[in-house]
């Protein structure tokens, strides 16, 4: 009767322990469960952030244009949407396509500059907070060159004389003497702008009427 008893007694012990060591393993599995789904939510934010961050470049920051109509171009290197602008009242100056995907290439046109003044334009290329700008410089023209003189003719007598022939111009300009002449003489051989051109002669100590020709030019002129 007694060993009955005991082994009754001790059946309840036994399942306790057996139950105790089910619950044990099933919360293991579950905290393991809730690990690995934390370490799946932690990559996937990561993963998320990485391929949000924008990124822009630009090939330069500036170009200096000819007074000439001219195309100019720009590369871009990018991971986003970006947008290509002209700072605002510019006209002769434009930029693009106004907005572009990834790499791409930003295509500025000017056009010509009939006046003699530099000018300069801003072109920004921006992908949300990001933003470069591409400095757009076009000189002038060059301008036209003038050459005026105050006379065309020297009469000079047969003894040693000097003249003076009044240069009016906004470049720069020379003077020059027929070749195998001696006896006359221009001086400055060069000079800018306004000036003088000094014409020397000799003395003629013969009959004979002698004549040289002074030529001052500035380019085609």
């Amino acid at each position: 009767m007694k060993t009955e008893l005991l082994r009754k007694n001790s059946c309840p012990l036994s399942c306790k322990g057996q139950h105790l060591h089910n619950h044990m393993l099933q919360l293991t599995a579950m905290t393991c469960s809730l690990l690995l789904m934390f370490a799946a939510c932690g990559k996937n934010s990561d993963d998320k952030n990485d391929s949000s961050s924008a990124a822009l470049l630009i090939d330069k920051t500036t170009i200096s244009a000819t007074s000439t109509v001219g195309t100019y171009a720009v590369a871009v290197t990018s991971n986003t949407t970006w947008t290509a602008t002209v700072n605002a009242g510019v006209t002769w100056c434009t930029a693009s396509p106004a907005t572009g995907t990834a790499n791409g290439t930003v295509t500025i046109n000017v056009t010509e500059n009939a006046t003699t003044a530099t000018r300069t334009a801003t072109v920004t290329i921006a992908a949300g907070s990001i933003a470069h700008k591409v400095t757009v410089t076009q000189v002038g023209a060059s301008p036209t060159s003038t050459l005026l003189i105050d006379k065309t003719t020297i009469s000079a007598t047969s003894t040693v004389g000097t003249y003076a022939v009044a240069v009016t111009s906004n470049t720069t300009w020379t003077a020059t003497v027929n070749d195998g002449v001696t006896w006359c003489t221009a001086s400055p051989a060069t000079g800018t702008a306004n000036g003088t051109v000094t014409v020397d002669v000799t003395e003629n100590a013969t009959t004979e009427t002698r004549t040289a020709t002074v030529t001052i030019a500035a380019g085609s002129i």
